[in-house]
């Protein structure tokens, strides 16, 4: 392309180009593959779905495997959380006879809504360890009647 597009605004959002009829742009076939395009990281979780049943347990599946579980995590966990509001309560729950990603179950326990849907935001789908984090709500009643293979 030898001339530049000139674009005339219609609106805040919007434009169209007027001197369309001026570029001579001939497209010639072409013998080589197209480009890879990017990849885009597609959310772990259904954010719209997820914020209709939101609360302030978090839970966060695919983060770490099984064998990575050790007595530093629910700290380390819990000094992460901080940067999004105040914690009351990090629980890490293993599943038996599940797929990997699903066998460590990590509930972070906030202190208001707001403060785990800020985190929710930020870490759903988010890679951490060449994982891709399944960040979700978890129901107050079941949390807090110990029922964390729901």
């Amino acid at each position: 392309m030898s001339t530049a597009l000139k674009v005339e605004r219609l609106g805040k959002n919007s434009g169209v180009i007027v001197n369309e009829h001026e570029l001579n742009v001939r497209a010639e076939p072409s013998t080589s593959p197209p480009p890879l395009l990017p990849v885009s990281v597609t959310p772990a979780v259904d954010v719209t779905e997820a914020l209709k049943e939101s609360s302030r347990i978090l839970l966060l599946r695919n983060m770490v495997s099984p064998e990575e579980i050790d007595d530093q995590l629910e700290p380390e966990v819990k000094d992460e959380m901080k940067k999004y509001g105040q914690v009351n309560k990090v629980v890490i729950f293993r599943l038996l006879q599940v797929k990997d990603d699903e066998a460590v179950r990590i509930f972070i326990e906030f202190t208001n809504v707001g403060q785990a849907i800020k985190a929710f935001v930020d870490l759903n789908g988010r890679f951490f360890g060449g994982r891709s984090i399944k960040a979700s709500f978890y129901d107050l009643e079941a949390y807090n009647s110990n029922q964390f293979d729901r």
